[in-house]
């Protein structure tokens, strides 16, 4: 899957904000398929996007399903999904 990189100009606070939360997400958490809903009952998702954090120069990587759009899946590293949304959102404001 090709990658793409884009820049995007971010005002400081936001940055060092979301630099102060990234070292406090805990990557040891494997996302497993599938995931489950508030009930415990499994789920496949197809189609929808991953979001991955690559840290240490590429030796420790987290990915997380977005499950945004659904109301009743339970991502399994809330804290690694919501901080990448907040990513995206910086990033397509600017």
């Amino acid at each position: 899957m090709p990658v793409t990189k884009n820049s995007a100009d971010v005002p400081e606070a936001m940055l060092l904000d979301l630099m102060v939360r990234a070292k406090a997400i805990d990557t040891s958490i494997c996302e497993r398929l599938p995931l489950k809903d508030s009930k415990g009952q499994e789920h496949l998702i197809e189609g929808a996007p991953w979001l991955e954090i690559i840290v240490d120069g590429g030796r420790s990587r987290t990915a997380v399903t977005d499950t945004s759009g659904f109301d009743y899946i339970i991502s399994q590293n809330p804290v690694l999904l919501q901080w990448a949304l907040d990513l995206q959102k910086v990033s397509k404001v600017r």
